[in-house]
């Protein structure tokens, strides 16, 4: 199976435009006959949890759902980054669209303590396949919880997905921890990262993959957008640049929908 993490710039204040720059990474995917792409929390919106309530959408509305056709049309699985708030609740959520099949959401368990006064948790975990090989997702923090990976063991998880938005201290720590957990508990771990400032942090990149030995396949940069490619069954990771996305782009915007 190929696993394709995207390392974005997520884009602020327009959906269109966010939007557009997604369909550019999956194409991308496609074209390494990716069965998956991956992208880093909140990627549609960036990670801002002050504002996050306002930029809010049901993972139903009809722009994303442009994912959910691209999905479809070349059989690849895609898990974006989007805040969605259900009742009075807003959670941090892996929206995981599916070749011909419902949209499902998976929402972050471990909370931040600084996301708490902005997030409420979600209350399970989601196991998604792909070609016939079980992916669990783990959204930033939790992924350094080894309780959340030992329960995503149980569930019969054989990759460790974890989508985030660190800064490079986050990332000293979760390179040692990811490396020590790959090797403890037998699986390869993949971790997607962003760049650019959000919230006032700066996330540094440096997506990278571990596999079943807690050895380290590979890594990006701290500060260029890229594709990391990973096949799972040869162990082997490569990097493509980011796509080029000036003609994908829209004169007009379409701001967040609460």
């Amino acid at each position: 199976m190929i696993i394709s993490l995207a390392q974005t710039s997520p884009i602020k204040n327009s959906l269109t435009d966010s939007l557009n720059s997604h369909k550019a990474w999956v194409t991308a995917a496609v074209k390494e006959k990716s069965d998956c792409i991956l992208f880093p929390e909140l990627s549609i919106t960036g990670y801002e949890p002050t504002t996050a309530h306002q930029n809010a959408v049901s993972p139903e509305v009809q722009e994303l759902m442009e994912l959910q056709a691209m999905s479809d049309q070349h059989d690849i699985i895609i898990g974006v980054g989007m805040p969605i708030k259900t009742g009075h609740q807003l959670t941090i959520n892996l929206i995981i669209f599916a070749p011909n099949a419902p949209v499902t959401c998976y929402a972050k368990q471990h909370l931040h303590p600084d996301e708490t006064p902005y997030f409420a948790s979600g209350d399970r975990q989601v196991i998604f396949k792909a070609s016939e090989l079980k992916i669990a997702p783990a959204i930033c923090y939790e992924s350094l919880k080894e309780e959340h990976l030992e329960h995503c063991k149980s569930l019969g998880a054989k990759v460790y997905a974890a989508s985030v938005a660190k800064s490079e201290r986050g990332l000293t720590k979760a390179y040692d921890y990811y490396a020590y957990a790959a090797k403890k508990y037998s699986i390869p771990i993949l971790m997607c990262n962003c760049v650019g400032t959000y919230d006032h942090m700066i996330c540094t990149g440096q997506s990278a993959i571990w596999n079943d030995q807690g050895e380290l396949v590979a890594s990006l940069d701290s500060t260029k957008k890229a594709l990391l490619v990973y096949n799972t069954q040869t162990n082997q990771a490569y990097k493509r640049p980011a796509p080029s996305l000036n003609h994908m782009y829209t004169a007009s915007h379409t701001k967040y929908k609460t």
